[in-house]
């Protein structure tokens, strides 16, 4: 952190690592996630087979099941362009919206309230999406541009225990935040909508 007066700012190296490494924190919660849905699939279904087929079904189904778990998990695994990362990168781009999205509601919110009764829904949509946009910017240059993640992401493997708590809870942290934002958003929204 660089010091500005009185006041903490962040340094383009550390806003890059802060969200490499949420993004590797909610990839690994994915895997998590998948591998306890898979076993308890596993669980129940495998049992079921088992005692519902013949000796000859079940050695093929045993065969087939290790072969389709070494594909399903590579595909899933796989941190270029498998399923868990494109969907890690989708959340991180969503609660990483709603911080802008504050904004962008105060700005509808002022909108409407000056120019009711001409309010155009369209600029509504607009006003919202300008300061998402924007904040886009900074998140495709640290996080998606040239697939930096996955540099971090070699580079996060090798940390300890203890960062990866702490990371799991600033992840945890900066989804509830974003939660949270929104609804003040809304909450400022209708303040400015409701004062006279």
């Amino acid at each position: 952190m660089m010091k500005l007066g009185n006041k903490m700012i962040m340094t383009k190296e550390q806003f890059e690592y802060s969200l490499n490494a949420i993004l590797y924190c909610m990839w690994l919660i994915g895997l998590k996630q998948n591998t306890t849905s898979i076993n308890r699939f596993k669980a129940i279904f495998v049992p079921l087979t088992d005692f519902l087929t013949t000796k000859n079904y079940k050695k093929k189904f045993h065969e087939r099941l290790k072969k389709g778990e070494k594909e399903f998990e590579a595909f899933y695994q796989e941190k270029n362009n498998g399923f868990q990362i494109s969907r890690s990168i989708h959340y991180l781009g969503f609660f990483y919206s709603m911080y802008p999205l504050y904004i962008g509601l105060i700005l509808g919110g002022i909108y409407i309230r000056f120019m009711y009764p001409d309010v155009n829904p369209i600029w509504f949509l607009i006003l919202p999406a300008i300061p998402i946009g924007i904040a886009f910017l900074p998140l495709n240059k640290a996080v998606y541009s040239h697939d930096k993640y996955i540099g971090y992401f070699k580079r996060f493997e090798k940390e300890n225990e203890q960062w990866l708590k702490k990371w799991k809870l600033r992840t945890i942290l900066f989804c509830i935040g974003g939660i949270l934002i929104d609804i003040l958003g809304i909450l400022t929204l209708f303040a400015i909508l409701l004062t006279s």
